[in-house]
């Protein structure tokens, strides 16, 4: 950890003996932090010298303190004090490894503290008028002065509203905080908006994705009743950027969500098996993989909308990339040297598109799962040679929907696979998957659309098959 000290160590930085991050040195969060801010290790037989390590610090410090004032109005709107603004700031913040939300949150205000100790112990009160400053300090400065700001705020709102505010739950603070917040800085980013963005009926944790800054920068002020501009169908496809994905799922749940409706859409892609292999992936593919969830985040809120929040059917997108044993390594010789573009030119990162639909059924879930390559020939040609990975991924999917439906106390009521597809997008099951998502969230009820759950000839008609329990 004395190296990992080190590598944090800036000028304008002061820390006392013991670690910077966490209590110990064996502290886990503390290691991670660390990795996180300096790289990975680096492979057997290659070596980087202090000031390469310290400058991959110097940048990550500066990109996460970047993203914590992206947030600014955020920040203030929910006092500083809610785990939601940590949520988000991880959910933006590319770093060598993903962190927590509690991780990113130690990070920052143990450097923050490290900066406020270097100010306190007699240096120049503000860095900001000092020419040739470095940008690390410009950014914690900002924080800082942030944070102090806020926390007046905080102190104000304790000794006025000492008596209002007891008794209210701190997620309905939060909840109408971010709203706030993410109104406020679609004001300054000049986006004309007469009402709070985004709508209040959205759960918080939808707010945390809508709340992403490529999000914000797309799609603020946009709702069902302001649709924003036409966009041409198709334009998200198999090989586009992981964060297109988010903004297409944001942008159909903005423009056809309203607190009446009997569904619930996942606002991120499903990409993953698990956290594990998202984080196998994350260095390799330019930190880009964390705009894909993985599948136990969807059944997590498919459950919460199936139960507490009373919907009767959860949707979710799955974005999945068909690997084999070794392909981790042989896209990471191409990324080393084009770790952004390698998303739309790479074959083996073209995703697999398919959609989940959980329709609640007293106590049993109906699965209803959209896949294109049942009759779009083309895509079965396509993925001809990943047959066998196709087929295993489908089995581990149901077996996790049966493992997260019996945890949970639900039978599986039913199966369904397959769906009609759109000529004008053959070849492409993410163009076709989204084609199916707006066709169903776009009208009034979802049940309006598919055949009731008992109607096999219903679903066959729209190209379903039942599939065994």
């Amino acid at each position: 950890m004395r190296i990992g000290k080190f590598l944090v160590h800036h000028s304008g930085l002061r820390f006392p003996p013991g670690p910077v991050f966490g209590s110990s040195d064996s502290d886990e969060a503390g290691r991670r932090i660390y990795t996180a801010i300096a790289g990975q290790p680096p492979a057997p037989g290659v070596t980087l010298s202090e000031s390469a390590l310290k400058e991959r610090s110097r940048r990550s410090i500066i990109d996460l303190f970047r993203v914590v004032n992206g947030q600014a109005e955020l920040y203030r709107s929910l006092r500083g004090a809610s785990d939601l603004v940590w949520q988000v700031v991880a959910n933006e913040v590319s770093l060598a490894i993903e962190l927590s939300p509690a991780e990113v949150e130690m990070a920052v205000v143990a450097i923050a503290k490290g900066r406020r100790a270097f100010l306190s112990f007699g240096a120049n009160a503000s860095v900001g008028s000092t020419p040739n400053v470095p940008h690390l300090l410009v950014e914690v400065d900002k924080f800082v002065s942030l944070d102090d700001a806020t926390k007046e705020l905080a102190a104000a709102d304790r000794h006025i509203d000492a008596n209002t505010l007891q008794g209210l739950k701190i997620d309905i603070q939060a909840h109408v905080g971010m709203i706030v917040g993410l109104t406020n800085s679609l004001l300054d980013l000049n986006i004309a908006t007469q009402r709070p963005w985004p709508p209040a009926y959205f759960p918080v944790s939808d707010m945390v994705v809508l709340a992403t800054g490529s999000v914000v920068r797309s799609l603020g002020g946009i709702d069902a009743h302001n649709r924003g501009e036409p966009v041409v169908p198709g334009s998200v496809h198999s090989s586009s950027a992981p964060a297109d994905y988010r903004t297409a799922l944001c942008r159909l749940a903005l423009m056809n969500y309203t607190p009446d409706k009997d569904w619930a859409l996942f606002l991120s892609p499903v990409g993953f098996l698990s956290r594990e292999l998202r984080q196998d992936w994350y260095e390799t593919l330019g930190e880009q993989s964390k705009a894909f969830a993985p599948i136990n985040r969807f059944l997590d809120y498919a459950y919460d909308a199936l139960g507490s929040r009373g919907k009767t059917f959860a949707v979710g997108m799955l974005t999945h990339w068909l690997l084999k044993p070794g392909d981790v390594e042989r896209v990471a010789d191409r990324s080393a040297t084009d770790a952004i573009n390698i998303w739309t030119t790479h074959p083996t990162i073209r995703r697999f598109g398919t959609v989940l639909v959980f329709c609640r059924i007293e106590n049993k879930i109906q699965v209803i799962w959209y896949d294109p390559s049942k009759y779009d020939k083309t895509i079965r040609m396509r993925y001809a040679q990943r047959a066998t990975e196709i087929f295993a991924y489908r089995e581990v999917v149901v077996d996790r929907i049966r493992t997260w439906a019996s945890g949970k106390g639900l039978g599986l009521h039913s199966r369904y696979w397959g769906g009609l597809v759109d000529p004008q997008f053959e070849g492409d099951s993410v163009q076709q998957s989204l084609s199916f998502l707006s066709r169903v969230v776009s009208a009034d009820r979802i049940g309006n659309v598919l055949p009731a759950t008992d109607d096999t000839a219903g679903f066959n008609r729209l190209g379903f098959s039942i599939t065994e329990s």
